[in-house]
């Protein structure tokens, strides 16, 4: 079984189309369906089927679905460690990257580090369970994310944690309470992405919870300005790193609630693949993050 078969296969189930499938694979459609067919006739099954206009995996897809995926991903490592012998480190990597770490000391230490070495490093920036997919499918050879997660194609390393701090408008009405419980915040309005409310993994709901809070209610909103907008008109608050909000405490748009004793430290994992190949690059990445948390920990 080739590549080619494995990523028409792969491709046509991640978007639903074998017209989308082709044209992500730049291939004509009559191409891509032959593909498609020589793959069924080499596995002796059909593996997808038509439905209004959408392509859907039959049972047998289904099943070897992640096995193809991991041939696939395995198939790119081989290759990518016979490259790297003739050639040397890669000169470009792909990082993923959760969007709440998009901060400005991590980002310049990780641009610094690029330049230094004379590497492309590429980010790509999501929720924290897109990272993970995007490392598992294989987009990215490495990526940086909240939560302490567990993936069997995956390997999670902690390196270190970040203190959330809760956010709010300059005039709340808790800033000049002494001492503020878990009660007090149950009658709040939580802010956050809607795609980090309610992660499997983890998550605004989860994360919150470790407060002492019984109940919340949230406000799903997508855009990390609007949020911060959200939160100095009045309309709720949030929970975010303070590199996140440094520059609108300073500026005194936003403000932190001191909640005292109640605190949340959200850890901080490298995701690799496991068997997935690495060279130089890779590895030294890894320990420049992990030095990276490490200084600002004993900070």
């Amino acid at each position: 079984m080739d590549q080619a078969a494995l990523e028409a296969f792969i491709a046509l189930e991640r978007t639903g189309s074998f017209t989308q499938a082709a044209r992500l694979l730049n291939l004509s459609q009559p191409g891509f369906s032959r593909r498609i067919s020589a793959f069924e006739e080499e596995i002796g099954t059909p593996v997808v089927e038509r439905r209004r206009g959408r392509a859907v995996l039959t049972e047998a897809g289904r099943a070897i679905l992640p096995l193809s995926e991991a041939a696939l991903s395995n198939l790119q490592d081989i290759l990518a460690a016979v490259h790297a012998i003739k050639q040397g480190s890669t000169l470009a990597l792909t990082l993923a990257i959760s969007g709440a770490m998009c901060q400005p000391r991590l980002l310049g230490a990780l641009y610094q580090y690029g330049r230094d070495r004379n590497f492309r490093l590429s980010l790509r920036a999501g929720s924290s369970s897109v990272i993970s997919e995007l490392v598992q499918r294989r987009e990215a050879t490495l990526g940086l994310r909240y939560g302490d997660v567990s993936y069997p194609h995956l390997i999670s390393t902690p390196i270190g944690v970040q203190t959330m701090v809760v956010i709010c408008s300059p005039t709340h009405r808790l800033l000049g309470v002494s001492r503020i419980t878990p009660e007090d915040l149950e009658e709040e309005t939580w802010i956050g992405s809607p795609t980090a409310l309610n992660e499997a993994d983890g998550g605004l709901r989860k994360t919150v919870s470790r407060l002492g809070l019984r109940s919340m209610s949230v406000m799903p909103v997508s855009d990390i300005t609007a949020q911060k907008n959200l939160i100095e008109g009045g309309f709720g608050i949030g929970l975010n790193p303070r590199d996140n909000v440094e520059k609108e405490i300073r500026a005194g748009r936003l403000a932190i609630l001191p909640v005292g004793d109640i605190s949340v430290e959200e850890p901080v994992t490298i995701l690799s693949r496991k068997g997935g190949y690495m060279d130089e690059t890779a590895l030294g990445l890894i320990e420049h993050v992990k030095r990276f948390f490490a200084r600002r920990d004993a900070s």
